[in-house]
């Protein structure tokens, strides 16, 4: 069975988390663990939200403005989709530190079906 690519998000600062989901990985060894450093939205000065994400097209698709955390989530997930361009990968699995599995449970049915 091959190794399914599997990109993790996580803030740094957040170790406590970081821990949590690699415990909670570490029940498949056919996952192939990535960390991906997470984008701080709150961190981020106006120009730099506004140089990397279009938050006026945001807002006025949207009819709102949009949350400093919902920039850095977006962020960090078009990070994990450069990195899987660049391993030139068909599909990878990317996961949130705070991920759970249902039934603590993933099984082979889910990978024949990638």
């Amino acid at each position: 069975m091959d190794r399914l690519k599997t990109y993790v998000i996580n803030l740094p600062k957040d170790q406590d988390r970081r821990e949590s989901i690699l415990k909670e990985t570490a029940q498949f060894p056919w996952l192939d663990i990535e960390m991906i450093e997470a984008v701080y939205g709150k961190e981020l000065s106006d120009e730099e939200k506004n140089n990397l994400f279009d938050c006026k097209k945001y807002t006025q698709y949207y009819g709102r403005e949009l949350m400093p955390g919902e920039i850095g989530c977006t962020l960090s997930h078009q990070m994990c989709y450069k990195h899987l361009l660049e391993a030139d990968l068909d599909y990878a699995l990317i996961l949130e530190d705070d991920a759970h599995f249902a039934n603590n449970k993933i099984t082979e049915q889910f990978l024949m079906s990638v």
